[in-house]
């Protein structure tokens, strides 16, 4: 799958809110874990070389950093209802991602520097935003309906309250852009930077995906 930008919750709670979700639903549908996050690019391929994809990625967000009022950050994320692309294998459960201006100004920054903008060999970006809550094959409607619908009395997955999907409209903040490789399985992917979503900093940190 090659290299990805990702978008992650800044703060811990609706971090762990997420995470939640993710877990119980792997656990019913015997599908793999993954870090919260809302992909704000993907397909870049794994040949390109990652002191590249840094550098790119990097000059792409501080271009865009740059242009927003006072190179202002967190950006802001809210979150929509529940759904399915179903059999995509990775849009299986997910919550639509409200499509702001900012958001896809930041996507557009990232993608023109990746790939070509030649209207004739680059189709019209179908950009989705969105926020898995899990990765698989059957069963998404049963799980659509107990996300959506009124509590039976045997429990319900998190985050729902009486059975609502209560993040539904939820907004939440993002602070940086993160680069993970994409290759094998989930358990797999790995993260290989943080670019702050400010203008205040030029550096990009390092670490490990959890």
């Amino acid at each position: 799958m090659g290299y990805a930008l990702w978008l992650v919750p800044l703060h811990d709670d609706v971090r762990e809110a997420l995470a939640q979700t993710i877990e119980e639903l792997a656990e019913r549908t015997s599908g793999p874990r993954f870090r919260p996050h809302v992909t704000l690019l993907s397909g870049i391929p794994s040949s390109t070389p990652v002191e590249l994809v840094r550098s790119r990625s990097s000059a792409a967000v501080k271009t865009w950093s740059q242009a927003q009022v006072l190179g202002r950050a967190p950006l802001e994320l809210t979150m929509e209802d529940v759904d399915t692309r179903s059999p995509r294998y990775f849009q299986f459960v997910f919550a639509h991602i409200r499509p702001t201006a900012d958001l896809l100004s930041l996507r557009q920054a990232c993608r023109s520097v990746f790939f070509s903008q030649d209207a004739t060999s680059t189709p019209a970006d179908d950009y989705m935003p969105h926020l898995s809550l899990a990765y698989g094959g059957k069963g998404a409607e049963a799980i659509l309906s107990d996300l959506r619908s009124a509590a039976s009395g045997g429990g319900s997955t998190a985050p729902t309250d009486g059975g609502r999907w209560a993040m539904d409209g939820c907004s939440f903040e993002v602070g940086a852009v993160e680069l993970w490789s994409c290759e094998g399985p989930p358990a797999e992917w790995a993260c290989l930077d943080s670019i702050p979503l400010s203008t205040a900093s030029d550096e990009t940190g390092r670490h490990e995906a959890p």
